[in-house]
């Protein structure tokens, strides 16, 4: 994949954490974890990122929004 193309990726995974954490507002582990996410994001930590996509996951799957 070319940097350009990942920067795009990683710009609408942004995008989307900050209309997520809108609706998240009352759980703050969750937005502790978007938030980290989203600082990963911009510093360019993909291992990291990768780490806290699966600590969201399970947060998620904990709270039975997710199948």
């Amino acid at each position: 994949t070319t940097t350009i193309f990942n920067d795009e990726l990683l710009q609408q995974a942004n995008d989307e954490l900050t209309s997520v954490r809108k609706t998240l507002e009352d759980n703050d582990e969750a937005v502790a974890l978007v938030d980290a996410a989203q600082s990963e994001i911009q510093s360019g930590n993909i291992a990291r990122l990768r780490a806290l996509i699966g600590d969201l996951l399970n947060l998620e799957h904990g709270n039975e929004r997710c199948p």
